[in-house]
């Protein structure tokens, strides 16, 4: 959580002018709304052509594996210029479209579609048809140099090292920091474990547990 994974998809996206799919994972309940959320991504006849396949799928109570082998012979019917599609989550769509989109991922190929997702490491196994690409916690120097980027400038420097060392490098944690203006100058320490706006599910900080290692670093 927070390694970053949505940041990266979303400034791709940007930079190629792909399009960004975000999953709501509220939608879950609803059968195939990621697919419907594909199809919105995809726009144009792919989109019409995904939209009728699921109005017959949901009429006439098809198997997901029918639905999935229609789907994969729609997409490859057309001569639609090519198209970047990002998917956020993925794996927090609906299980219907999860297990159409695992088959469909593998057999891209004469379709056109060029298609990024991310995932939880939890949901890698599904999509084995796509080249995966792990994220790093971000080792020390990277998230030193974050956190430059990010806090207030006039930041002491002790206190990015302190941010550093107590974010578990999890972007989302350097990034969503709450110091006070005391903590950032160095004029009060910084409060451990870090808080940040938005919470944060923090790994295991051995730094934070040891009380002389802390003390350490405050005087950084």
């Amino acid at each position: 959580v927070g390694i970053g994974k949505s940041m990266l998809a979303r400034t791709v996206a940007r930079e190629i002018g792909a399009s960004l799919i975000s999953i709501d994972p509220r939608e879950a309940s609803w059968p195939y709304s990621g697919l419907t959320a594909l199809s919105a991504g995809l726009g144009g006849w792919r989109a019409e052509a995904v939209d009728e396949v699921l109005d017959h799928a949901r009429t006439a109570e098809v198997s997901v594996f029918e639905l999935a082998s229609s789907l994969s012979r729609v997409l490859r019917s057309g001569t639609e210029p090519p198209l970047s599609l990002l998917v956020d989550d993925i794996d927090l769509v609906d299980e219907g479209s999860r297990a159409v989109l695992a088959y469909l991922s593998g057999r891209l190929r004469g379709t056109g579609i060029r298609l990024v997702a991310t995932t939880t490491a939890e949901g890698t196994r599904q999509f084995g048809g796509l080249a995966q690409v792990r994220l790093e916690p971000l080792t020390r120097s990277e998230s030193v140099e974050l956190a430059a980027a990010t806090l207030p400038p006039g930041t002491d420097r002790g206190v990015l090292s302190i941010v550093a060392l107590h974010c578990g490098g999890i972007p989302a944690v350097v990034v969503g920091a709450h110091l006070s203006e005391n903590e950032l100058l160095g004029l009060d320490p910084v409060a451990l474990p870090l808080r940040t706006l938005t919470a944060q599910r923090l790994p295991d900080d051995p730094v934070a547990k040891d009380p002389i290692a802390t003390e350490l670093v405050q005087l950084l």
